[in-house]
């Protein structure tokens, strides 16, 4: 399946004269590859959420991941925000 974005815009020039320019572009490419990056996450959120150590990500202001076993060994909340301040 090829999926297309058209875009349209009624234009008209120095005569008066109205026109309709259109540019139509194959995005399918990039559409597979964001459905595989999807599987792809997943996939890594499954092995990460099953594991039996503690998992965490740190980005200098907040962690973007704690797994489950993290919250289950440390009793946090997971509703909480994820900064440094908690």
């Amino acid at each position: 399946m090829i999926e297309i974005v058209n875009s349209k815009k009624q234009k008209g020039d120095s005569r008066g004269r109205s026109y309709i320019r259109s540019k139509n572009m194959d995005i399918s490419r990039r559409k597979r590859a964001e459905e595989t990056l999807q599987e792809r996450e997943q996939q890594m959120s499954a092995v990460l959420d099953n594991a039996t150590i503690h998992i965490w990500a740190f980005d200098g202001e907040r962690y973007p991941y704690l797994s489950k076993e993290w919250y289950r060994y440390t009793g946090q909340d997971p509703a909480l925000p994820r900064t440094i301040e908690r």
